[in-house]
């Protein structure tokens, strides 16, 4: 179900799951569950899978139109032995690129999350270089969140998170206005 979208300053979106049938998934819940999934629903075919995945964020973002689109590549928390399935197989890439294009027309900004680096030890933001520099030759916009969920994350990986965009191609990137300016504002990366 859908909120009332005007009792919020500004709606965040992100895709958790996979669903099918009436059964529902976490994508960066239990890793042996998220395998048993892929096993059972695609036949062990990982890559299948996270076409779905993606598939399904892109339908989220048309459908619902977030302002801000959170940790776009999250299932990627679960793969970090490289078994689950391979990042750079073209169809992963190109159900990612698509989703991307619908986050695009939805009209969000693309959140450049450090969450996974503060609490699962990912080596980097989400979402991927690959991701990224896709959404910077798209014209797509950039914000920055920790997703802390403790008060001493609040800027976990924020130190290197500018560069990481940098290297992407961006120039500016936009955080939340304060009381008088706009909603989103955008600045310089240093």
């Amino acid at each position: 179900a859908h909120e009332d979208r005007s009792l919020y300053d500004y709606v965040l979106g992100s895709n958790h799951y996979l669903y099918e049938d009436g059964q529902v998934c976490a994508a960066d819940g239990d890793p042996t569950a998220l395998r048993v999934w892929r096993d059972t629903r695609y036949g062990g075919d990982g890559g299948a899978m996270v076409a779905e995945f993606f598939r399904l964020s892109g339908k989220y973002a048309e459908e619902y139109r977030p302002d801000v689109f959170a940790h776009f590549d999250l299932i990627k928390k679960t793969n970090k032995t490289g078994d689950l399935y391979n990042p750079e197989d073209p169809r992963v890439i190109d159900a990612g690129f698509q989703a991307l294009e619908q986050i695009l027309a939805s009209g969000a900004l693309l959140e450049v999350n450090t969450g996974g680096m503060a609490r699962s030890g990912q080596p980097r933001p989400y979402p991927d270089p690959v991701y990224l520099k896709r959404w910077h030759e798209m014209g797509g916009r950039v914000i920055v969140g920790s997703d802390c969920h403790l008060a001493t994350q609040i800027d976990a990986g924020f130190d290197m998170v500018d560069e990481y965009m940098r290297q992407a191609g961006f120039r500016t990137a936009w955080r939340l206005g304060s009381f008088g300016e706009d909603l989103f504002v955008e600045y310089p990366l240093d």
